[in-house]
C-alpha cells in the first residue's frame, strides 16, 4: 500500500502532463477539422508539399504559417535518407542531425507513412507522460516534493512542442531518466539514455561529458566509469559521420542550429522589439511589449540560475550548464520568436527544480528530524551533496 502511494503522484504528474500536451493539440487541430496531418505544418508548395500529397492524398497542408514538424515527417518518411524525401530538405544534414523523434514516430505508425502524423503526436503525448514520471521521481531522488514532476506539465517550451510535432519532449523525457538513472547509479540506463537524447536533439551531446567532468572532480568515480558516461554521444556521432560520408556535409556545417557570438541575439532581440513599441500597428506593439517581456525575463531567471549552478552541489547543475552556455549563444534566429525561444529554453529550465537545496534547507531540524536523514546530505569536507540512498544503490551495483 505504501508504495502504490509513493507511486501515485508520479503518476499524477505524468498524466497532467499527458493531458496538458493533449489538449495543446486538440486546440491545434481542431480549427482543421481534427486532422492531425495539419500538427505537422507542412507547406503546400513545393519541394516537400508534393512529396505528402503523394504518400497521402488527404494530406491536410497549409498555405502559410509552415513549421519545423514538416521536416520530422520528412525524416519519418525517408529515416535513412536514401529515398526521394531527403534532398528536398532545406539543409539536410543539419534536420537529420537529430532524428530519432521521426524514427520513433515511424515504429509507432507501423511503418506508414500515411500514420506518420499519428506517430509524432503519439510519440509527444508518451514523451510529455515520461517526462512527468520521471520528474517526480527524480524530485523524491533529490529530496524534494515530487509535486515538483509538474515542472514537466508547466514548460511552456514542451508544450508549445507537442502541438507542432517537434522533439523537445521526447528530449526532456530522455533526460531526466537519464539524470533519475544517474542518481541511482544505474550506469548502463544513464549512459543509454543520454546516447538516445544525443539523436533527440543536439544539446543533449554535452550532458554525458559534463556530469562525467563532475564525476572526476569529485573524485567519486573510476576513469572507466567516467569515460563510458562521457563516450555517451557516440552513437550520434557516428550517425553524423554517416551524414557526413553520404550527404557531404557535416550537421552544422551551413551554420544551422541558432548559434553564434554570446548574447548577440538577445540583444539584437531587445533592440529590434524596442523598435517595435513605437509601431503605429496596434497588435505589432502589443506583441512587442510581451516579447521584450520575455525576453528579459528568461535571461535574468537562466543568469540567476546558472549562477547557482555554478556551485556544481548536484547533478542537475553539471548538466544545466552547457544547456545555459549554449542559450547565451543563439542567434537572432531563434530570439525573433517568442515561440522558438521557449522551446530552445524548455530543456534547462526544466532542470531547475532539481538542484541541491541550500545547506540552510539541507541541515534545518525541521527537513531532517534525527534517524531520519532526507535529501542531501554532505559528503567530504567540500560539502558536496550525495543523494539519498546513491551511497546503497552504489554499493549495491558495485556488488
Amino acid at each position: 500500500m505504501l508504495a502504490r502511494m509513493r507511486l501515485l503522484v508520479p503518476a499524477a504528474c505524468g498524466v497532467a502532463a499527458a493531458a496538458l500536451a493533449g489538449i495543446a493539440v486538440a486546440a491545434a487541430a481542431h480549427p482543421q477539422g481534427g486532422d492531425l496531418s495539419a500538427l505537422v505544418r507542412m507547406s503546400a508548395q513545393p519541394p516537400l508539399g508534393p512529396d505528402a500529397r503523394a504518400r497521402d492524398p488527404s494530406f491536410r497542408e497549409l498555405q502559410r504559417n509552415s513549421y519545423d514538424g514538416q521536416f520530422y515527417w520528412a525524416i519519418g518518411a525517408d529515416p535513412l535518407a536514401v529515398g526521394s524525401v531527403h534532398p528536398h530538405l532545406d539543409d539536410p544534414p543539419y534536420r537529420y542531425g537529430h532524428p530519432l523523434y521521426s524514427w520513433l514516430a515511424l515504429l509507432a505508425s507501423g511503418g506508414r507513412v500515411q500514420a506518420l502524423p499519428e506517430g509524432l503526436v503519439a510519440v509527444g503525448l508518451l514523451s510529455m507522460l515520461v517526462a512527468g514520471v520521471a520528474a517526480a521521481l527524480l524530485a523524491v531522488a533529490v529530496g524534494r516534493s515530487p509535486w515538483w514532476g509538474l515542472a514537466a506539465a508547466l514548460n511552456p517550451g514542451l508544450l508549445i512542442a507537442a502541438m507542432n510535432d517537434l522533439a523537445e519532449p521526447l528530449a526532456a523525457a530522455l533526460l531526466l531518466l537519464g539524470l533519475l538513472a544517474y542518481v541511482h547509479r544505474r550506469w548502463g540506463a544513464a549512459i543509454a539514455a543520454f546516447a538516445l537524447g544525443s539523436l533527440a536533439k543536439e544539446p543533449l551531446l554535452l550532458v554525458g561529458p559534463a556530469l562525467a567532468a563532475w564525476e572526476l572532480w569529485r573524485r567519486r568515480a573510476s576513469p572507466l566509469r567516467a569515460l563510458l558516461l562521457a563516450a555517451s554521444p557516440v552513437p550520434a556521432l557516428a550517425w553524423w559521420v554517416w551524414l557526413r560520408v553520404h550527404l557531404g556535409a557535416w550537421p552544422f556545417a551551413h551554420g544551422a542550429g541558432g548559434l553564434g557570438v554570446p548574447l548577440r541575439g538577445w540583444r539584437q532581440a531587445l533592440v529590434e522589439n524596442g523598435r517595435k513599441l513605437y509601431d503605429l500597428g496596434p497588435d505589432t506593439y502589443q506583441m512587442a511589449d510581451a516579447h521584450v517581456g520575455l525576453l528579459l525575463v528568461l535571461a535574468g531567471l537562466l543568469a540567476v540560475l546558472g549562477l547557482r549552478a555554478l556551485r556544481l552541489r548536484g547533478p542537475a547543475e553539471a548538466a544545466f550548464l552547457p544547456l545555459a552556455l549554449l542559450l547565451a549563444c543563439v542567434t537572432r534566429a531563434v530570439t525573433t520568436y517568442p515561440k522558438d525561444l521557449l522551446r530552445t529554453a524548455a530543456l534547462a529550465l526544466l532542470l531547475a527544480p532539481f538542484f541541491a537545496p541550500s545547506p540552510a534547507l539541507r541541515d534545518a531540524p525541521e527537513r531532517e528530524p534525527e534517524g531520519e536523514p532526507q535529501g542531501v546530505e554532505p559528503a567530504d569536507d567540500r560539502h558536496e551533496p550525495v543523494v539519498q540512498g546513491e551511497r546503497a544503490g552504489r554499493d549495491v551495483v558495485d556488488a
